[in-house]
């Protein structure tokens, strides 16, 4: 039963985070909108722990992948991602990847993956500041704190999506 109710929570964790993303703070000269994907993956992984919070993370970033995989898109996000849509669901990724489009097409790729880890370690930080049995906080150094514990997982999505940024700036700069 426990198996259940921590899958039902990655679930819900994800359908949060899908619902997160539709918050959007459109940057000048920035083509990634400021979303609420990671606030909420970190707060999964501290309520939900780092496991389900991990899992929840994966799932929607799975979830995204999909969505950017396959026809049904609307025209105004397909020629904002590079036509990506106009293939079909069973070769879209595969045929992307060996064209080496996919930072193109997904620039947003490396935040979205960089949840998976920011739930995590969020997670951790908390579970290790409280005790799980009596809900009281027991480690009252600031590296444990849950503001910490977030910050920290914040990093993780910010680290991991200019990374993305980089690695494909710099992909783009060798192949034209």
């Amino acid at each position: 039963m426990v198996l259940v109710a921590d899958f039902a929570s990655a679930v819900i964790l994800s359908v949060l985070i899908r619902i997160g993303g539709s918050f959007r703070l459109n940057l000048p000269q920035s083509s990634i909108p400021v979303t609420l994907h990671s606030l909420l993956a970190s707060w999964g992984g501290m309520v939900l722990g780092p496991n389900i919070g991990a899992a929840g993370a994966f799932l929607h970033a799975s979830l995204w992948i999909w969505d950017n995989c396959c026809d049904g898109g609307d025209k105004a996000r397909d020629s904002a991602v590079g036509g990506f849509r106009d293939r079909n669901c069973s070769g879209g990724l595969t045929d992307v990847i060996r064209e080496r489009r996919l930072g193109q097409s997904m620039p947003s790729f490396g935040y979205v993956a960089g949840m998976v880890p920011c739930a995590y370690v969020a997670g951790t930080f908390v579970d290790i500041g409280y005790a799980r049995k009596g809900e009281t906080y027991k480690n009252p150094s600031v590296v444990f704190h849950p503001v910490t514990a977030a910050a920290l997982g914040q990093l993780t999505v910010l680290l991991s999506g200019v990374s993305w940024l980089i690695l494909v700036g710099t992909h783009r700069k060798t192949n034209n």
